[in-house]
């Protein structure tokens, strides 16, 4: 077994204590201050979901509100756990996946020296550091045929945020020498996970709990999603149109968009052309890339995992080739990250920015996804072959 040097993991584990030590000294920025009203709201006995019989804006599974407990105790430690959650996957993709020696060094920094997870999860204090540990981790144990914790980890990253819900389909079922294998232990801890988490929840909160899930899927255009840049330009250019009729169309054209895209990714893998940890990656873009929302913290879950797509590929050119569409996809969200800490996310500036970016960022997400469906040999040509049985098998997960 390969050990990365202890300079190495000295460096690292300093970087890191430097981390939390910044992130706590940063507070409550972004969107955590909005968790903090909602878990004010919790531990009070009020409904976070809906008050006076208005909807709140918390867009949050019931597994959010358990975080209250820790904010009890003090307002940073829920902050403290997501970076310590990116942490922990950072340090287990570099040390306990099976690398060349000189490769560990890059997937460390890759997470570390990051700027992209410096502004989410040090500064802002997203919790979607969470739901990428979880789907992280989720996807080493069902490797390690450890399917009862594989879908409890995917059952509390629905509870927490929907989308993985979509990820279900690449744990439960996998592609054996042409023979398909249904995970049902997989599918009943997680089908536990969810009924017992809304049981809970509903018993404390009754029906207010399903309100997020129809919260977000009506939500309105917003940040890096294409369907911003048709609104913003439709209303330039026709005002007289009516609003709701226009947000029904791109809901319609977003939900239809994600239903193909979705199939596309699934039709591949159960035809044999794309590994696990590929599908769920190019089914998570596909569902960032037309989902009416556009936030750059969604795309923790894709990066998160692409240190197992990199390390189950033997071929240095195949590499290369999902590398170089994340390069662009990631130093994208990363500008546009800058953007929203150096001139402030309701200035002008950002404002115009936000019109036009959801071009570039559509056609770099499409190009990943393209990468990720589309594996090519060396000799440039698509494979065309099943890499779910065997290239899945080729990376080995250790324990430090």
């Amino acid at each position: 077994m390969h050990f990365a040097s202890t300079g190495l993991k000295v460096a690292g584990y300093l970087l890191a204590v430097l981390y939390l030590i910044v992130g706590f000294l940063l507070g409550a920025r972004h969107d955590y201050i909005a968790y903090g009203w909602q878990w004010s709201d919790v531990l009070m006995g009020l409904d976070p979901w809906i008050q006076g019989g208005v909807p709140t804006t918390n867009a949050y599974g019931p597994f959010h509100n358990a975080f209250a407990l820790l904010y009890s105790w003090h307002v940073l430690l829920p902050k403290m756990i997501f970076i310590g959650a990116w942490l922990a996957v950072s340090f287990y993709a570099a040390l306990s996946i099976q690398w060349n020696k000189n490769e560990r060094p890059f997937v460390l920094m890759f997470f570390l020296l990051n700027p992209f997870f410096w502004i989410e999860f040090v500064s802002w204090g997203h919790h979607d550091a969470i739901v990428a540990f979880l789907v992280f981790f989720a996807a080493v144990e069902i490797q390690k045929s450890r399917q009862i914790f594989s879908g409890i980890l995917i059952g509390l990253a629905i509870l927490l945020k929907f989308f993985p819900i979509f990820l279900i389909p690449f744990f439960w079922i996998e592609l054996r020498r042409n023979q398909i294998i249904w995970n049902l232990r997989f599918l009943m801890s997680c089908f536990i996970t969810l009924v017992v988490g809304y049981e809970i929840a509903y018993l404390y909160w009754g029906k207010s709990v399903f309100y997020p899930l129809l919260f977000a899927s009506n939500r309105p255009p917003a940040m890096l999603s294409i369907f911003n840049f048709f609104q913003k330009r439709i209303f330039d250019f026709m005002p007289f149109l009516p609003v709701d009729q226009v947000m029904a169309i791109l809901s319609f054209l977003s939900k239809t968009l994600m239903s193909c895209g979705a199939g596309f990714v699934l039709f591949r893998y159960l035809n044999g052309k794309v590994s696990r940890n590929r599908a769920i990656a190019a089914m998570a873009l596909v569902l960032f890339l037309f989902f009416q929302v556009g936030h750059p913290q969604f795309h923790s879950s894709v990066f998160f995992i692409l240190p197992l797509i990199l390390a189950e590929i033997p071929s240095q050119k195949e590499r290369l080739n999902v590398l170089k569409p994340f390069f662009f996809y990631v130093g994208l969200l990363i500008a546009f990250q800058v953007s929203l800490v150096v001139f402030g996310q309701y200035s002008k500036t950002i404002s115009y920015l936000v019109q036009w970016i959801a071009i570039p960022y559509l056609f770099i997400g499409v190009w990943t996804i393209n990468c990720l469906l589309n594996p090519v040999s060396e000799d440039g040509r698509g494979k065309g072959v099943c890499i779910m049985g065997s290239c899945s098998q080729q990376f080995l997960i250790r324990s430090v």
